[in-house]
């Protein structure tokens, strides 16, 4: 540590955040001119690195003439999804009751449950095909994302719950524009990727780890998360991906990358950096495109940020601050190093480390791999003591919702080249498995012929 005080500098093995190579060299040279943005509430000159990225997004986004854009990319949004989604007929009657999505989710909520397992904290539903003009159908995932979710148990059967999912999803999707983007621009989505819809229940969910992450493991393109709230809450922190993941988007119908570029393009001209922390309605519904922007579990009840330079006392009277919720720690952080103290600054500002946190120690990636960003707030949550105690409350609330994951797989080859379709994914049809097999072979010959 310096004289003048602690900096929030990249510890060993961190790097700061930057461009991607591959994004690097196609940008192009830095602009000399100086632009002037708002930036955190105040004019600022924008460096050339910024300039720079300015002319990155407008490449992408219109530096190719064989790519057409894409029209009505939905925008983030929230809402409450607790509407009529589904109508239930009597059979006694022959009259029709209207389902409410709250109702929906209930009811699959309910069911699962009871499942064996559920102890564990929810399941992976299914995933689901779309097609226009075709019934939302279950089918096995052609390239699984599992985030660690756990499938529903064999001796259960799914079509229990299909006719209340399928309707869900449905209405999930047009309420936030997806459904309408992807029935509009189905032709040239459908040329090469096949969009399938991952379906997650999470029952009594307490706050977990916070880091800012993105969903994607390359396919994800929308994310939408429905609440069992009663009340309105707390909804998910995020802000806008200015830089983008080349390895996380290079592998969508380029006409759907194209569309991400231009969004990012509009973002960094409104030059927006806040973290955005919206309310949601009693069955709150949020929807976000997980290419722009990094997402978090929401900072409920302990939201401090501190200054960019600080001195090691005012470093621990913000943590102090920080973690009051769960009692005092003042002597606690009093014993830690500067390295130790800004370790437990970080993890509202983790990185992209979701998937590397499933296969290796939390704490080497706290301490090795984590980027450390600042990012103002969208509201001053600090010096708000009503608000502030209103999230301390929220903190204890375990949460429940369903996650479903807008993806878009690229067709591999059995998909092009198999005549029995879905019979690849039945385990029980033999035949069409070992036909599928010979026809495999078959190609393999003739491509090492060639």
């Amino acid at each position: 540590m310096s004289r003048s005080g602690i900096r929030q500098a990249s510890p060993a093995g961190r790097q700061k955040a930057s461009l991607p190579d591959a994004a690097a060299q196609k940008m192009p040279d830095s602009r000399s001119d100086s632009l002037r943005l708002s930036h955190h509430g105040q004019a600022a000159s924008i460096s050339p690195q910024t300039a720079q990225l300015k002319d990155y997004a407008q490449l992408m986004a219109n530096g190719s003439t064989d790519v057409v854009q894409k029209v009505d990319y939905p925008a983030d949004s929230v809402g409450s999804f607790d509407r009529t989604m589904a109508k239930s007929v009597n059979r006694e009657t022959g009259g029709s009751v209207d389902i409410s999505g709250a109702e929906l989710q209930r009811r699959i909520i309910q069911t699962a449950q009871k499942l064996q397992g559920a102890d564990t904290g929810g399941f992976r539903l299914g995933t689901i095909n779309f097609e226009p003009g075709a019934p939302l159908t279950r089918i096995d995932d052609p390239q699984p994302e599992g985030h660690g979710m756990q499938p529903l148990p064999d001796d259960f059967d799914p079509a229990r719950l299909d006719t209340l999912i399928r309707p869900l999803v449905k209405g999930t999707l047009q309420d936030s524009g997806q459904w309408t983007y992807l029935l509009k621009n189905w032709p040239e989505i459908s040329r090469s990727h096949q969009v399938v819809i991952d379906v997650d229940c999470q029952f009594n969910r307490a706050q977990g780890a916070l880091g800012f992450h993105k969903d994607s493991r390359g396919s994800t393109v929308f994310f939408n998360l429905t609440f069992s709230n009663a009340a309105p809450m707390q909804g998910p922190d995020f802000y806008q991906d200015h830089y983008g993941v080349e390895d996380l988007e290079w592998n969508l119908p380029p006409e759907v990358q194209s569309d991400i570029a231009s969004r990012r393009e509009q973002e960094i001209e409104e030059d927006d950096t806040s973290i955005h922390s919206p309310v949601l309605p009693a069955f709150g519904r949020v929807s976000l495109s997980d290419p722009n922007l990094y997402h978090s579990t929401p900072k409920l009840g302990h939201r401090t940020r501190p200054p960019e330079h600080f001195e090691r006392s005012e470093l621990i009277d913000q943590l102090v601050q920080t973690y009051r919720h769960k009692g005092n720690f003042r002597n606690f952080f009093e014993g830690k190093s500067d390295e130790e103290l800004l370790h437990y600054v970080e993890p509202y500002n983790l990185h992209n480390t979701e998937s590397e946190l499933l296969g290796q120690e939390a704490e080497e990636i706290l301490r090795g791999e984590a980027e450390l960003k600042q990012r103002r707030l969208s509201v001053d949550l600090t010096n708000d003591d009503t608000l502030q105690s209103a999230l301390d409350e929220q903190a204890k609330l375990p949460r429940t919702f369903i996650r479903t994951w807008v993806r878009m797989v690229p067709k591999n080859i059995m998909d092009q080249m198999s005549p029995y379709g879905d019979m690849w994914g039945d385990k029980n049809n033999e035949k069409g498995h070992r036909e599928q097999a010979d026809l495999l072979e078959n190609l393999f010959d003739k491509v090492v012929r060639a």
